[in-house]
């Protein structure tokens, strides 16, 4: 059997065809964006410390020489704590290979809906928690 015969048993590539593959494709550009953004948000730009005059003290001044803002101007991840802005992009690639790891497999078993909800329940449980 050629792709022609095949087309004809299964027929076209229709208006549903067209419409589960623009939602795949809108999945997959968001998951792009989501693993592309600690690349921005955890941007380093350059800076210089300076000595406090107080004698009695033995600290250090940050001062951010380049105009962005990111997690590491606002929660200082330099030096001893610049590993922190890695750590968070290991984490959330950790997090999608378990993820697929273990729901892939069950989605399989006992459906994709149920997975999906259930996931989506939790999430809606922790974000009921932290507004209350």
């Amino acid at each position: 059997m050629d792709v022609e015969e095949a087309f004809q048993v299964v027929g076209e590539f229709g208006p549903y065809q067209k419409r589960a593959v623009a939602v795949l494709v809108l999945t997959q550009l968001y998951m792009a964006c989501q693993s592309m953004l600690i690349v921005l948000v955890g941007a380093t730009p350059e800076y210089k410390t300076e000595q406090e005059d107080d004698s009695s003290s033995n600290q250090e001044r940050v001062i951010f020489t380049g105009d962005i803002d990111s997690i590491v101007t606002e929660w200082f991840l330099i030096k001893q704590q610049a590993y922190k802005v890695s750590l968070a992009g290991s984490l959330f690639f950790a997090g999608l290979l378990v993820g697929n790891i273990v729901f892939g497999p069950l989605s399989d078993r006992i459906g994709r809906r149920p997975v999906y909800l259930t996931g989506d329940l939790e999430s809606l449980k922790y974000e009921v928690k932290i507004r209350l």
